[in-house]
């Protein structure tokens, strides 16, 4: 019946004119609805809202949470003028029952367990009339009659009665996931800053929550979420920040074919099943209710398109599947004798039309994203807007969401150079080559290189470590006359983002493309500059040259090495540096941090792509330009671009694929086909 009502809009309206013509024929105080009744009755009062004006609406056993349903008036359950809303949900019921969580003070879900013996559904209307959470709640409200003081109380406290605090953070973090080339190394990290961040911001200590590697199972962050977005009012501020791997997931229709991909969050003990992720599905499900003038902020560092990594290299916050995974989302082309990717039909026909419609839904129109809510949003645009004009709302929530990259796009861990043992080697040369043995040498390095750096021979008389963010103030190394500072303490957009908003309100997606401010174009890099040169001035400071030793405010001789970076950003930091070191003598330096500089096709793209397609094709054969656009997933103006590159010979790219043999011969004419060529082995 709940299917048939669904779609029947003729039902629909015959149904809610029955509804209403009943309310006329008596002066009613309380609608009790129960089952497909509570969705009758809510589509009749959410397009009458008189007609609930002022008495009790108890909804019991009912389907109106679930998703399919909310589907039906545009992704919304709203709240009502009625006195009081109460909604009892049995976890044992079996039929389609949902939990509902509606931001209105009329509004309250009363938990009302029971398992009526030898009833397999548990859907019996007249167990959950007579539950004693049901007494202590509604009929205490309704008809008020002497009650069981225990009955009350224990049924208080089993009802849904939250403090609400104004501000909650969930930060997530996960390096060392069981499988060792999973393994990250800067979410802890983040997480801690992060934490920082939201302090210096205004966040108390206490409305802060940490969840880290093992602790960060699937079922421990879904914990946590349902802390992070209970009880949410107006005003209120939430903040979700993840930092590790994300991943996507091929999912089976009912039928038991692949139809559709799924965005997740990788916990601890993720396996590639929907059981053990973070997915959309189950997310939205605790904010797509939020009321609209709560602020709900969801920062995920992680990327979706997975990558390989490789000893030495940037590591990729995303998980490339194993084959039998990925090979749900390929199909083999006989007629090009290679495997391509699968075309799913779209979620969303319509929206996936539209000028943003991969935002929501992916370049193939087929992927439920995190943060978009797309599981109650299958109508047609056109009948999707219709009703939330209809029913006077917007849509389902929508958090604020900052992400570390675009759909296909790459997150890399960022590592400033500083886990290369052979940049720190290079370092101690040309040091050594500069500065006498028996000089005094404070070295400022990144928190987690501290300890590699101190397992070096140094051929100094002492050597000094600190790290960026604990050096500030401290009088360790006031006598040492060398500071070497290997490293930079960059912080990422993140941080000036978060301050900017802490001091001037959220702003919006315009913004956040073009972060303009009084005058400046970008007052986020600015903010991420100026901090810098704060923190490298603390640093210098720290050695001798912060003691004056004559009347006009000289030092003792002290040099300090630090590479900068070779663009605006540099000289700024140099400018600060002169500012506040006016007489400082500045030496060109000819140090690397990197070594010598070699040109190759970045990792991730498609250029790389390209290279390791073309490295596992058989010598002899040749690819054409159509079946690498399907390989690399490429849109025309991907394709011009990288037809425009091949014809460079200078570019890294085609000097990578003339290493291993490849040669691109480009077609002549309309009607020509242009391909790539593996020659034999001479």
């Amino acid at each position: 019946m709940v299917a048939q009502w669904s779609v029947d809009e003729q039902l629909q309206a015959a149904l809610r004119g029955a509804v209403l013509d009943k309310l006329k024929s008596g002066n009613y105080d309380v609608v009790l609805a129960h089952s497909l009744g509570s969705l009758i009755c809510y589509d009749t009062f959410v397009r009458n809202p008189g007609a609930i004006r002022d008495k009790v609406f108890v909804t019991f056993g009912s389907q109106i949470g679930k998703p399919a349903v909310r589907d039906i008036f545009a992704g919304r359950i709203q709240d009502l003028p009625c006195r009081k809303w109460y909604h009892l949900f049995n976890r044992e019921d079996r039929v389609l029952t949902y939990p509902l969580e509606i931001a209105a003070d009329n509004f309250q879900q009363v938990l009302t367990p029971f398992d009526v013996p030898n009833d397999l559904l548990n859907h019996n209307a007249t167990w959950y009339l007579s539950r004693p959470e049901t007494v202590a709640t509604v009929w205490h409200d309704v008809v008020p009659v002497p009650t069981s003081r225990s009955i009350v109380s224990a049924a208080r406290g089993i009802a849904r009665i939250d403090a609400r605090p104004t501000r909650r953070a969930l930060l997530i973090g996960i390096n060392d996931y069981p499988k060792p080339a999973d393994r990250l190394e800067g979410c802890v990290n983040d997480v801690f800053l992060m934490s920082s961040v939201l302090q210096e911001s205004g966040f108390k200590p206490d409305e802060i929550r940490v969840v880290l590697n093992e602790r960060a199972t699937a079922q421990g962050i879904m914990e946590r979420l349902h802390w992070l977005l209970e009880g949410v009012r107006d005003g209120d501020e939430r903040m979700l920040f993840y930092s590790g791997h994300g991943a996507q997931i091929p999912r089976y229709s009912p039928s038991g074919a692949p139809d559709s991909v799924d965005e997740c969050l990788v916990p601890y003990d993720f396996d590639w099943t929907p059981e053990h992720a973070i997915l959309d599905r189950q997310f939205s499900q605790l904010y797509s209710q939020l009321p609209y003038d709560c602020y709900f902020v969801a920062m995920l560092d992680c990327c979706h398109s997975g990558g390989m990594t490789r000893d030495g290299g940037p590591r990729i916050r995303g998980l490339t599947p194993p084959d039998d995974i990925r090979h749900r989302a390929l199909r083999w082309e006989a007629s090009e004798g290679m495997w391509v990717p699968r075309e799913f039909p779209p979620l969303n026909e319509s929206l996936s039309k539209s000028k943003n419609g991969a935002d929501y839904l992916g370049d193939n129109g087929a992927t439920q994203r995190l943060g978009r809510s797309m599981a109650l949003r299958t109508q047609p645009d056109k009948a999707y807007n219709k009703t939330r004009a209809e029913l006077g709302h917007h849509g389902p929530y929508l958090p604020i969401l900052l992400e570390a990259c675009q759909e296909q796009e790459l997150s890399y861990e960022y590592r400033d150079g500083v886990t290369s043992y052979g940049a720190y080697a290079r370092l101690l040369e040309a040091l050594e080559a500069q500065l006498g043995s028996d000089r005094s040498v404070f070295v400022c390095v990144h928190k987690d290189y501290e300890h590699s750096a101190e397992s070096f021979k140094h051929p100094f008389k002492r050597v000094g470590f600190g790290h960026w963010g604990a050096v500030d103030g401290r009088n360790d190394w006031k006598d040492y006359d060398t500071a070497v500072l290997f490293g930079l303490p960059y912080r990422d957009l993140i941080w000036p983002t978060n301050v900017f908003f802490a001091l001037q309100g959220v702003q919006d997606d315009a913004w956040l493309k073009s972060p303009a401010w009084n005058g400046y174009t970008n007052v986020r890099r600015l903010m991420q500059q100026r901090q810098m040169s704060v923190e490298i001035i603390q640093a210098i400071n720290r050695i001798r040259c912060r003691k004056a030793v004559d009347e006009n405010g000289g030092c003792d001789p002290a040099d300090v090495f630090i590479v900068l970076p070779a663009d605006s950003m540099g000289d700024a930091i140099l400018t600060d540096i002169k500012a506040d070191m006016p007489d400082i003598d500045v030496v060109p330096w000819s140090f690397e941090m990197d070594g010598p500089k070699v040109l190759r096709p970045r990792g991730g793209s498609a250029h790389a792509g390209l290279i390791t397609l073309m490295r596992n094709t058989e010598p002899g054969e040749s690819v054409p330009m159509t079946a690498v656009q399907r390989a690399l997933g490429l849109k025309p103006r991907g394709m011009d671009k990288l037809r425009a590159v091949l014809r460079n010979a200078s570019h890294a790219t085609c000097k990578a694929l003339h290493e291993i043999g490849v040669e691109y011969v480009s077609g002549r004419g309309r009607v020509a086909k242009s391909f790539l060529v593996k020659h034999e082995a001479a």
